[in-house]
């Protein structure tokens, strides 16, 4: 026997007499559970007692009370179901308004904001690329043709190789 049947058997016992059956099968658990016999006694004699209890008396109107009792808890439910608003519908219109307002605020300054992080990038980018032109011989030397002629057209090796060009 395993203790779901020694459970069985207690559920049993408080609503009706053991089987000869069931009985046995409770004196084999007991013997192998010694354990359990103080408690199983208190439990037989418990039940024992609440046997021997008469029955509670019931008004004449029970039924029509519990009857109108039910349909109280049921009218007062769908009450509370139409009555209770919803979490938003607790703000007024203006709170609801002033939220959605501030939201859409937030998203265009966020939007604003990346804008401005996009072009100064790209400004960054463009003063970056014209100061790398600062670095180029002046519009006056480029001027002359026949020095820009006669200029290598591969890598120079060395600025003294390009003053020579020049000269």
């Amino acid at each position: 026997m395993n203790p779901l049947s020694y459970e069985r058997l207690l559920d049993a016992a408080q609503r009706r007499e053991l089987t000869p059956t069931e009985r046995a099968e409770l004196e084999a658990w007991l013997a192998a559970h010694p354990e359990l016999r103080t408690a199983w006694a208190e439990e037989a004699a418990l039940n024992r007692l609440l046997a021997a209890m008469p029955a509670a008396p019931l008004a004449s109107n029970f039924t029509a009370r519990v009857v109108h009792a039910v349909e109280g808890l049921e009218r007062d439910a769908a009450r509370e179901r139409r009555v209770r608003p919803r979490w938003w519908r607790s703000f007024g219109l203006g709170w609801r308004l002033a939220t959605a307002g501030a939201a859409l605020a937030a998203i265009l300054v966020s939007v604003q904001l990346r804008q401005q992080a996009q072009y100064r990038a790209r400004m960054a980018e463009s003063v970056a690329a014209m100061s790398a032109l600062a670095d180029l011989p002046s519009v006056e030397a480029l001027a002359d043709f026949e020095v820009v002629y006669h200029l290598p057209s591969g890598p120079l090796l060395d600025e003294q190789e390009l003053a020579q060009a020049f000269e």
